[in-house]
């Protein structure tokens, strides 16, 4: 019985941690739905596993494209020119592609258009 106070005592301190990878799938899949676009992007990189997770159709019912910046530059003056466009419509044309393979279930998009004179 001491050996096993004594352990207790010792994992008090230590914060218990709960692996991801234990969660239930419902679970994983809706905590991976309240991720932004970027965010589900760079998640997709973590592992085989968590790249398989955001393929589910289901965790992208909502689309938000706006969320794509126009430029990559983090300046805050930055004056966006023909590249900027041009890179800009390789991401998108390529993030369509990606939803057109996985068939997401859309029940929301957002995109924002900018439309100048020149």
């Amino acid at each position: 019985m001491g050996k096993i106070l004594a352990k207790f005592r010792e994992l008090q301190g230590t914060p218990i941690k709960f692996p991801f990878q234990n969660l239930p799938d419902v679970c994983k899949l809706k905590i991976f739905s309240y991720l932004g676009l970027i965010d589900k992007g760079l998640a997709a990189q973590v592992c085989h596993e968590w790249n398989l997770w955001l393929q589910s159709p289901s965790i992208w019912m909502n689309i938000d494209l706006t969320q794509l910046p126009l430029h990559s530059k983090r300046l805050r003056f930055h004056r966006c020119t023909a590249k900027c466009h041009a890179e800009h419509h390789v991401k998108i044309s390529k993030f369509l592609l990606y939803l057109g393979r996985i068939r997401p279930l859309v029940m929301w998009i957002s995109i924002s258009l900018e439309i100048t004179g020149s």
